[in-house]
């Protein structure tokens, strides 16, 4: 499709033409009967059982798993990259269709390069890098040769010339991208959902009654419905969390680092150059063990010589402290930031937050000063009821302070547990439009997260700091009525 500065076409136009070629980009035996599509707009939750049942038995073999087990296998010849990616893109094409999250498919190129890594593998009995054949998705902010870079507006469709960069890296390591997903045109209405005029809004696919978050919610929703591997988005204070919401809305871990950690060049950006609270690239996976080796991965490429801005931290990559090395309950502290002062977040959120106390309280953490994370909310609420999203400091903060931030789910708004408080006293305005857009039937069925907030530039003790939550977390809901509790 080309679009040339002298088109006379309306607007409307324009995108018929992008979305059926993008529509045009599945193969006929994965396109989806209308029957299906049907249901599917009916039907609140579309991760798990409902995408799996459309399935065949290989494609759901090989998606389900992590992308650490999925790399392991094919290191260990069970699977080749060609088997991977053919799932991943079919799979991916199964979730464009049911969520309309994707605005470029790359399924032709990423076939291509997982016949070279296979062949390579062949040839050398050895893959080419810690990533071999692990398909990739990305916010549409990142450029890939053979296709366009619109982020969601309808004047960027084919405007810029693709320029590779973090996929430079990402290919070294043997990740295949293979898709680009929605975002949120920036800074416009809708903040914290995911709406532009090429796609329109994307639903939260675990629950489609809510925003799926913004601006990186596409990405958000597509990694929900596992249609990749591992996902990148990109986060700003304009957008306060645009990186954190999606994950927390979407049940997924992610890792939003400070300024300098990952490089950020040549990417496409509603404001480049701007000097103050800079945007950052951020991971985001369905397990903690994939943020680690993605952010690993990535730094082992020594992005500090092509990148300027990425700070020299030559002496961390043999260096990252695993959670054992930390110290017992006796070294480690957390901080617990139950709320803001301004609007107390909604009951499944509540609930969450007690849950991750008492998991460390059972494994021994205490709260004192200093602490070596905070534990607070993502946001106010789990995902949020399309238009009525009201506060974001939650998030906000820390992009203003450029701190490194990471979100672990914890369990789902349930509307027999999470009933709506009759007898609460607001604490201002803001707290009360934000309480009374809490619905116990619209959110039932919502992941509830939070999010660990670690100090500047410290993602090498952030991540292990969240493997003691995880853990914590694990082996408190080993017990029965944890969800109550």
């Amino acid at each position: 499709m080309q679009l040339t500065a002298h088109d006379d076409r309306s607007w409307q136009e324009i995108v018929a033409e992008k979305r059926k070629a993008i529509h045009q980009l599945i193969p006929g035996d994965w396109l989806l009967p209308t029957d299906v599509l049907t249901r599917a707009e009916n039907t609140p939750k579309l991760v798990g059982d409902f995408i799996e049942s459309l399935l065949d038995p290989e494609t759901l073999e090989i998606t389900a798993l992590g992308p650490v087990d999925i790399l392991a296998r094919i290191r260990e010849g069970t699977y080749t990259a060609v088997n991977v990616t053919t799932a991943f893109c079919k799979r991916a094409a199964y979730t464009h269709q049911l969520n309309n999250n994707v605005l470029e498919f790359i399924f032709e190129a990423a076939l291509e390069q997982a016949e070279e890594l296979d062949q390579y593998y062949e040839q050398h009995h050895e893959t080419v890098g810690p990533l071999h054949g692990l398909p990739v998705s990305m916010k549409d902010q990142f450029h890939v040769k053979t296709v366009n870079t619109s982020m969601g507006y309808v004047g960027w469709i084919n405007k810029e010339t693709p320029v590779e960069r973090i996929l430079k890296e990402l290919k070294s390591l043997g990740a295949i991208p293979m898709a680009k997903v929605a975002p949120h045109y920036m800074c416009a209405d809708f903040f914290g959902e995911t709406n532009n005029n090429i796609l329109g809004y994307t639903k939260n696919s675990f629950n489609q009654a809510l925003s799926t978050g913004g601006s990186s919610g596409g990405e958000g929703a597509f990694q929900a419905l596992r249609g990749s591997g591992i996902g990148f988005g990109t986060d700003i204070v304009c957008f306060s969390g645009s990186v954190t919401m999606p994950s927390a809305f979407a049940g997924l871990y992610s890792l939003k680092p400070s300024h300098g950690r990952i490089s950020y060049k040549d990417v496409a950006n509603s404001v480049p150059g701007r000097p103050v609270i800079p945007s950052v690239l951020g991971i985001m996976a369905i397990s903690l063990p994939s943020l680690r080796l993605m952010f690993k991965s990535l730094q082992s490429t020594k992005p500090w010589l092509d990148d300027p801005e990425v700070i020299n931290f030559s002496s961390r990559l043999e260096a990252e402290p695993h959670a054992a090395a930390l110290g017992g309950s006796d070294k480690v502290a957390f901080g617990l930031f139950e709320n803001d002062g301004m609007a107390v977040p909604h009951p499944p959120i509540q609930r969450a937050l007690r849950i991750v106390q008492k998991a460390l309280d059972l494994k021994g953490y205490k709260a004192r000063l200093p602490v070596d994370a905070v534990i607070l909310p993502a946001s106010p609420h789990a995902g949020a009821i399309p238009g009525r999203y009201y506060h974001y400091l939650y998030s906000n903060f820390p992009n203003v302070l450029d701190y490194t931030t990471m979100v672990i789910p914890v369990t789902i708004a349930n509307k027999t547990i999470d009933v709506f408080d009759k007898g609460y006293k607001p604490l201002n305005d803001v707290h009360k439009e934000n309480w009374l857009a809490y619905d116990p039937e619209k959110y039932n069925g919502a992941p509830a997260s939070f999010q660990l907030l670690g100090r500047r530039l410290d993602e090498e003790k952030l991540i292990p700091l969240a493997a003691i939550m995880v853990e914590a977390l694990e082996e408190y809901k080993k017990q029965d009525g944890w969800e109550n509790m």
